[in-house]
């Protein structure tokens, strides 16, 4: 809400619930705790969340643009740009996945009224990239990507410094993708999260598990593979460590009614 900086939608990060919204109905995503995506309209407490984000209308569903119903379905008042809202070009953020359950993000630059694209066409796009669900994010002068500390598109909101620039808008939510974080031991003169070395190892003052041999793994909980000294180990140059993949599909994927 930009007049009070108040956040709407039920919120979850790290596997903790931030904020439950039980007053305004609107399209959520989420990601459980066993990998799977759930998309639609339903309780934080019917999962096993480890992230959960609410936007505002649930714009791609079964591969189709789902606009119209949504409007019927979801609270209206949490955005402030109108009845126009839908039909409106302006910059635009959303979020979806795909039918192999890969999560996509796309950013639309542009200022309300001026410049950007309508939900239509941002439905239109995503379900061109891929999206079989996907859910509007606040747009508008809130719309940012960054991309390894960089600003990647041009935001709209004029800087209170100097009205000749514009800058980013204060938000509170934001959605991180970022490399795969290795688990932490538990350390009796540092406590932090996690088990200690699952028995075959030894945890260190950083907190970080030194493995027996023939154990690996960040907690020394999997059995070191065995390669052939003939045989030279690659890594696949087409995989990138910022990649959000699930590989259980079609299970990946919970649609709440």
């Amino acid at each position: 809400d930009p007049p009070t900086g108040a956040c709407y939608g039920s919120i979850v990060s790290r596997g903790r619930l931030v904020q439950d919204d039980l007053v305004h109905h609107n399209a959520r995503i989420g990601l459980t705790k066993d990998g799977r995506f759930v998309v639609g309209y339903f309780n934080v407490s019917q999962f096993d969340l480890q992230e959960l984000v609410a936007g505002v209308l649930w714009i791609v569903r079964d591969g189709r643009v789902w606009i119209e119903d949504s409007l019927e379905e979801e609270d209206m008042s949490v955005q402030t740009t109108g009845p126009d809202f839908p039909t409106v070009s302006a910059a635009r953020t959303a979020v979806g996945v795909t039918a192999d359950g890969r999560m996509l993000l796309l950013t639309i630059s542009g200022k309300t009224g001026v410049d950007g694209v309508d939900l239509r066409r941002m439905a239109e796009l995503l379900i061109a990239a891929g999206a079989v669900q996907a859910i509007n994010l606040d747009g508008g002068g809130s719309s940012t990507f960054v991309v390894n500390g960089t600003l990647a598109n041009t935001v709209s909101d004029t800087c209170q410094s100097n009205r000749m620039y514009t800058c980013e808008r204060p938000v509170t939510t934001v959605v991180c993708v970022h490399a795969r974080l290795e688990p932490k031991c538990y350390n009796r003169s540092q406590p932090t999260w996690g088990a200690e070395c699952s028995g075959h190892g030894r945890c260190n003052s950083a907190a970080e598990c030194k493995c027996s041999p023939g154990w690996c793994g960040g907690l020394c909980h999997e059995i070191c593979p065995t390669v052939s000294p003939s045989i030279s180990p690659t890594i696949s140059p087409t995989l990138s460590p910022t990649e959000i993949t699930i590989h259980s599909a079609p299970s990946w994927l919970e649609q709440a009614p």
